[in-house]
């Protein structure tokens, strides 16, 4: 089966390639990696920052990652 993939390139780094499914969950384990540091604002910072990097969305539940249907 053909799976959609987008291109993240991090600086300094070789392309990465991830597939929509491998970034959603990313995105979502990050969500959750945010909740856990509740008291600790640093951590809660630099799992945003790393959202913003993935194109996610910080303000949004599970940072913007779509269930399966929803995905192109």
């Amino acid at each position: 089966m053909w799976q959609a993939s987008t291109e993240i390139v991090f600086c300094g780094m070789d392309e990465l390639t991830l597939t929509y499914a491998d970034r959603d969950l990313i995105l979502a384990g990050l969500f959750e990696l945010s909740i856990t540091y509740v008291e600790d604002d640093e951590k809660r910072q630099n799992c945003k920052a790393l959202v913003k990097r993935l194109g996610g969305d910080p303000d949004a539940m599970f940072y913007g990652a779509r269930p399966p249907e929803m995905r192109p």
